[in-house]
């Protein structure tokens, strides 16, 4: 079994950060971030996301990568029941990844993608979502685009009624940021304003929408 822990700041600290970037702290999706990096080396069949993991995680803020019915890798904050037993001042992230059986796939074989010598634009799409609808949904939905230009998104932050009293009832706050691309030509502000208008079509079907 293979243990990650992590906690305090995203990013290093220099003295040319900027005040914000100063107090961004580790969250739910760096941690998922990185244990998809980890699965992508490796040729895992039908990967998938599911919410939810062990009681000593976060209600809310723990899932699990499973392949063919199996557990790969649960994660999540530790719970504020053990957070204060043993006397830790910072929120904690945790993963166990069972290296045995990750180790059982062949590693992934490398392809090449030649580089776009035009600039890639990012865009950030505040979302509301309904809470019955898994984050691997979106992924879905937005992969069924089939657009070269849309070369990649994550989400970056997540809010609930908890952290967001603002919220409606029975949904959450997520903000997804969507990364623009083409092969050919410096992409024009109409065209990521349609590809844009195309991304938001595209989660609709989910009840999915803009947060204004």
């Amino acid at each position: 079994m293979l243990t990650l822990g992590a906690t305090g700041h995203r990013y290093p600290r220099s003295v040319h950060d900027s005040e914000e970037a100063k107090r961004i702290e580790l969250n739910f999706f760096d941690l998922k971030g990185d244990l998809e990096a980890l699965l992508e080396l490796f040729d895992v069949p039908e990967p998938c996301f599911e919410a939810g993991g062990c009681n000593y995680f976060e209600p809310g803020l723990s899932g699990r990568f499973i392949s063919s019915g199996e557990t790969l890798a649960t994660f999540g904050r530790l719970n504020g029941v053990l957070k204060r037993e043993y006397k830790l001042r910072q929120e904690v992230w945790l993963a166990e990844v069972d290296f045995d059986r990750l180790l059982s796939f062949p590693l992934r074989a490398r392809t090449f993608r030649p580089f776009s010598k035009f600039p890639a634009v990012e865009r950030d799409f505040s979302l509301l979502v309904p809470e019955k609808v898994p984050y691997r949904q979106i992924e879905e939905a937005l992969r069924s685009m089939a657009r070269e230009e849309l070369q990649g998104f994550r989400p970056v932050d997540r809010a609930d009624r908890i952290t967001l009293a603002a919220l409606p009832a029975d949904q959450y706050s997520l903000l997804v940021r969507v990364t623009f691309q083409s092969a050919s030509h410096t992409l024009t502000s109409e065209e990521i304003a349609a590809l844009s208008q195309e991304v938001v079509a595209a989660m609709a079907p989910l009840g999915i929408r803009l947060r204004t």
